[in-house]
C-alpha cells in the first residue's frame, strides 16, 4: 500500500472534512489508549492513494479516501479501556460500542475491492475474536458488521472473505465460512455443496455408546441404522445453512451433521446444535452419552 506525507495546509485543501473548527488534544487515563483529536492531520498523518492489500493497521487518527472519489475524509479511533467502549468516526459521524480487550489501532481493508472500510479487532468476553467493520457511504458512517476470527486468520481473494468462524455443532467447532460486502452490509454466503467441514480435521471421534442415525438428512425419513459402541467415526460435514426447529423449549436450533463409520465407510445423519445431540426416536441428548472425543471450549 503506498502512503505520502502531507503538511496541514495541503490537506485541508484535499479533505472534505475541511473548517471543523480549532486543533485540540485529549487523553485517556490509566490503560487507555492515549489519542490526540485534532481538526486537520498532524504531519504524521498519512492518505492512502491506493486501495489498502489485505489489513492494515494505521494509526489512531488519520486520513483516507474511503468512498474512493478523490476526497480523502478523516478517520478517528478512540478506545476507552477502563469503561469498555470505544468510538470510531469519519468526518465527524461516529459509531462505537463496548469491548473487551480491543487492539488500540484501527485497521483499513478493502473489503470489495473498490472502497475501502475502517475495522477494529477485540479479543471478546472469553477470547473469541470479534471483528468490527465500519464503511462510510459519503456522507454517514455505519456499521457494516462483524466476522468472528482474527485478523490474521481472515483472507481476502476477488472480492470474497474467508473466515475460519467458530460455530459450536456438537462440539467446539471451527468452520471456514465465505463473506461478501452487499450493499454495505457483511453477507455471508451459504454453500452450493450445503455440507461445512470443521477447521482442523477435528471430526474424529469414538461412540460412547450404540449410536442410531437417521439413512437421510431428513426427518420424514423413518428408516435408520445403529453403530456399536467403541466404533470409530468421523463427522464428514454439517449443514449450516439447514436450522431445524429444537422441539424443547427455548433450546437453540439443530443441524444436520453427516457421519461416516471408519470400518465399513456407510455414512448416516443425526441432528446436533453446541452440545447437544438428536438420534431416531429419542429426545435430544447431551453429545458425550453418544460420543468421545468431543472438544469443547473450557
Amino acid at each position: 500500500m503506498k502512503r505520502y506525507w502531507v503538511i496541514p495546509a495541503l490537506a485541508l485543501l484535499l479533505t472534505g472534512c475541511a473548517g471543523q473548527g480549532a486543533p485540540a488534544a485529549s487523553s485517556a487515563a490509566g490503560s487507555d489508549a492515549v489519542q490526540s483529536t485534532p481538526s486537520r492531520p498532524a504531519e504524521s498523518a498519512t492518505i492512502l492513494d491506493e486501495l489498502p492489500e489485505g489489513f492494515e493497521q494505521v494509526a489512531a487518527i488519520g486520513w483516507c479516501d474511503f468512498d474512493r472519489d478523490g476526497v480523502e475524509e478523516e478517520y478517528k479511533f478512540s478506545l476507552r479501556a477502563e469503561e469498555e467502549t470505544f468510538t470510531v468516526s469519519i468526518c465527524g459521524s461516529e459509531a462505537g460500542g463496548t469491548t473487551f480487550s480491543m487492539e488500540d489501532k484501527p485497521y483499513l481493508v478493502s473489503l470489495d475491492g473498490e472502497t475501502v472500510q475502517l475495522a477494529v479487532f477485540d479479543w471478546g468476553p472469553s477470547d473469541d475474536p470479534m471483528l468490527h467493520v465500519f464503511g462510510w457511504d459519503g456522507t454517514t458512517l455505519y456499521n457494516a458488521g462483524e466476522i468472528d476470527a482474527a485478523v490474521e486468520n481472515i483472507s481476502l481473494e476477488n472480492g470474497k472473505i474467508y473466515a475460519p468462524v467458530r460455530w459450536d455443532v456438537l462440539q467446539t467447532s471451527f468452520f471456514p465460512l465465505e463473506y461478501v460486502l452487499k450493499d454495505g452490509a457483511i453477507v455471508r454466503q451459504e454453500n452450493p455443496n450445503k455440507w461445512y467441514t470443521y477447521c482442523g480435521g477435528i471430526g474424529e471421534l469414538t461412540t460412547a455408546s450404540v449410536l442410531p442415525l437417521f439413512e437421510q438428512d431428513d426427518l420424514t425419513s423413518s428408516a435408520s441404522f445403529t453403530v456399536p459402541a467403541g466404533s470409530a467415526v468421523e463427522v464428514t460435514g454439517v449443514a449450516l445453512d439447514r436450522e431445524v426447529e429444537n422441539p424443547s423449549e427455548g433450546d437453540e436450533p439443530l443441524y444436520w451433521v453427516r457421519i461416516q463409520v471408519t470400518d465399513t465407510g456407510k455414512t448416516g445423519y443425526l441432528l446436533a446444535n453446541g452440545y447437544q445431540c438428536r438420534v431416531p426416536g429419542s429426545a435430544p441428548a447431551p453429545a458425550e452419552r453418544y460420543f468421545e472425543g468431543l472438544i469443547f471450549a473450557g
